[in-house]
């Protein structure tokens, strides 16, 4: 348990570190190299552990680890966007906190509805493979779509897109679930969905960091390529939070301007969020399907 906090923390510090000093900062590379040092301990630790937390055997089942992988990335992608999508909502459309949390309802009540309907879809036909692959696919689709037109143009597409987002990455839910527990035999299949939920909690909490990451480095860039941004101060990604509080005096056309480079950077997010939809895609296509015991 020691091995597992001391792993993942620091990885998740450099990551986070990343937003202020770049990837090769010793800020950021320090504790990610720092962490994989205590995954190497780890996996040399529960090869001799008499009841291991993370057991290697299952790694062994490929369809295990095909399916923890593609919970990792849908679970990224996941809570990254619950968390980001309202910050786009309040930059790009100006709208307040309490109105970019009610249209993140879609999103949320679209990830119920997908994954129950998955379930459903399981039970009637006895097999997972079909609605994983819809699901990565239509969500990589979607994903990419929404980088391409951009949220806050319209509340009607807005409501749409991000309802079809949310319906199409809860999809992939149960069906993972089932395929984990069918794959393992019933003695493992306990662990199994422990490291399965603890798989899920990471990839949320790496998804966090490393989208906004790259929202910061985005923001960054573009208003530093903007003339005048020297008003902004020190850290100007940053400060295109707050490019409505009172006190900033910024002309018409630099404020266009930093409009835009806001739009660029969420663009950014969500093209890099389909990307890694995309490497689930590939997974599932290679997971093998093991037919549901019927008892």
């Amino acid at each position: 348990a020691l091995l597992i906090l001391a792993s993942t923390t620091p990885i998740l510090i450099g990551i986070d570190s990343a937003e202020r000093g770049g990837w090769a900062s010793p800020a950021s590379f320090g504790p990610i190299l720092v962490g994989f040092l205590f995954v190497a301990a780890l996996i040399a630790r529960e090869r001799v552990a008499p009841e291991p937390m993370l057991p290697l055997r299952l790694f062994r089942n490929p369809v295990f680890s095909g399916a923890s992988v593609s919970s990792i990335l849908i679970s990224s992608v996941l809570v990254g966007l619950i968390i980001l999508i309202p910050l786009d909502y309040q930059l790009v459309a100006g709208v307040s906190p309490q109105t970019a949390g009610a249209r993140m309802i879609p999103f949320t009540v679209g990830t119920v509805l997908g994954s129950g309907s998955a379930g459903i879809l399981v039970s009637w036909t006895g097999r997972y493979k079909l609605q994983l692959i819809f699901g990565t696919a239509s969500a990589t689709l979607t994903c990419a779509a929404i980088a391409y037109i951009g949220l806050g143009h319209s509340l009607v597409f807005d409501v749409l897109i991000t309802g079809v987002l949310g319906t199409t990455l809860g999809f992939q839910l149960s069906p993972t679930t089932v395929t984990i527990q069918n794959a393992l035999h019933w003695q493992d299949t306990g662990i199994g969905m422990s490291c399965m939920t603890f798989f899920r909690l990471i990839g949320g909490a790496f998804g966090v960091a490393l989208l906004s990451t790259i929202l910061i480095a985005s923001l960054t860039a573009g208003a530093i390529a903007i003339p005048g941004h020297e008003v902004l101060g020190a850290n100007p990604g940053f400060a295109l939070f707050h490019l409505d509080e009172p006190g900033n005096h910024l002309t018409p056309a630099l404020l266009t301007a930093l409009t835009e480079t806001i739009r660029r950077a969420f663009s950014h997010v969500f093209w890099f969020a389909s990307v890694l939809l995309g490497l689930s895609v590939i997974g599932t296509l290679a997971l093998r399907e093991v037919p549901l015991r019927d008892h």
